[in-house]
């Protein structure tokens, strides 16, 4: 529904409580003892957010969303997906800023890639600067020309 996964994913769960009880659930029952999440820009805030939540090993995100607040996001010029943004308030989601959510728990580890050349994946990265236990890794070039969107991955 490309709500950064804090709502309802098809054939998963109805929220992102329930995504994150589901998760939950599917490392105690699979004795699952270190966990690693990744995801790049809407996933790569999902992967912060959660790794966040259950307090995971690792964290690897690639030029990702750091901060959905109407506000902050016009501050760092970020007026991608405006009709999403309206979707969201209008839900008054909660956990739109994951550097507060590290502030209150945070993974063990979180790397997060940014493409350098683009000012707002440099904004959402330097978001996160300072925090411990996070990396940020400056890559240049994964400019939106290589893959329409994001092309930090490739």
């Amino acid at each position: 529904m490309q709500h950064w996964y804090l709502g309802p994913i098809l054939d998963f769960s109805y929220s992102y409580a329930d995504t994150l009880a589901n998760l939950r659930r599917y490392i105690m029952e699979n004795g699952i003892t270190r966990v690693a999440l990744i995801g790049s820009s809407m996933g790569g805030f999902a992967a912060m957010k959660l790794g966040s939540d259950i307090s995971a090993d690792l964290v690897l995100a690639f030029a990702p969303q750091a901060c959905l607040h109407a506000a902050w996001r016009e501050r760092a010029l970020d007026r991608r997906w405006p009709w999403k943004m309206a979707e969201i308030a209008n839900i008054g989601y909660d956990g739109l800023d994951v550097r507060r959510a590290y502030i209150s728990s945070a993974p063990a580890s979180t790397v997060l890639f940014y493409d350098s050349s683009l000012h707002v994946d440099r904004q959402h990265a330097r978001h996160m600067e300072g925090l411990p236990g996070v990396e940020l890794i400056e890559v240049e070039g994964g400019t939106m020309s290589q893959l329409r969107w994001h092309g930090l991955v490739r």
